[in-house]
């Protein structure tokens, strides 16, 4: 949506001595279906937590000398609920993924009433202030 919200601005420093190191990483998505024919409050499948969990290998990582800046975006309201209070350190870092070990598992149902006003905004196809 022509929306740059993450920028990091620095000099890539030296390299940090790791060594092979397996890292798991998860992930929380939500996974819902409006029904067809845009009926109110209903869903052919009502939203749930699903939860990736991935594993990777770190190849290499370098120190990170400068300044995370996060802008506003009206679809991602991070700045406003999660605010930075201070940069501790940053890395640059490759991993190599295992696609084999990825997994992918329902979490658990959401409230789908108390889901609704969100069922167009979190991943879904229409943006806010779309006319509906």
């Amino acid at each position: 949506m022509g929306y740059t919200f993450l920028e990091f601005k620095g000099e890539i420093g030296e390299q940090v001595e790791i060594g092979p190191r397996e890292i798991t990483k998860n992930d929380w998505w939500i996974k819902s279906l409006r029904a067809v024919g845009r009926a109110e409050k209903t869903y052919d499948f009502p939203p749930h937590v699903v939860k990736v969990t991935a594993h990777s290998t770190v190849d290499y990582q370098f120190e990170l000398d400068g300044d995370l800046i996060l802008r506003d975006s009206p679809w991602d309201p991070y700045t406003e609920q999660l605010p930075m209070r201070e940069q501790i350190s940053a890395l640059l870092q490759k991993n190599t993924m295992d696609y084999t070990t990825r997994s992918l598992t329902l979490a658990g149902p959401l409230d789908p009433i108390a889901f609704w006003p969100y069922a167009d905004k979190i991943g879904g196809s229409r943006w806010l202030n779309t006319p509906r």
